[in-house]
């Protein structure tokens, strides 16, 4: 079980903020969680919505979650390429998380709860 810090917002609020500031700032489609899986959420970022630049997280990784909106285990963003991932974890780890990503293409960014 981990410490709640009632004095920051929980972690979802936070991404979902920062992906918020994404879409203005860096012109970048950020959302989640969109669809069911990696791959139908590639499907509705990059075909239906027509995004060249997006990160998302899918369904599936809200388990990263509790209830209350803080980070248990790491969450998984996917995204369209480098440029995206890249900058994507620059915003993330100025605001205090923890990004692990090995600049690979098709590798997700493992974040991890802020400090």
């Amino acid at each position: 079980m981990h410490q709640i810090h009632k004095d920051r917002l929980p972690d979802r609020e936070q991404l979902l903020n920062i992906f918020a500031s994404l879409r203005e700032r860096e012109e970048m489609l950020a959302d989640g969680p969109v669809a069911c899986c990696q791959s139908c959420g590639h499907d509705e970022m990059g075909r239906m919505r027509g995004a060249k630049h997006y990160v998302f997280w899918h369904d599936q990784s809200e388990d990263a979650f509790d209830d209350s909106g803080y980070l248990v285990g790491p969450l998984y963003l996917y995204h369209s390429d480098t440029i995206s991932a890249s900058r994507v974890r620059r915003v993330l780890e100025k605001r205090g998380h923890r990004v692990k990503w090995d600049g690979e293409e098709d590798r997700a960014l493992e974040v991890s709860r802020s400090s």
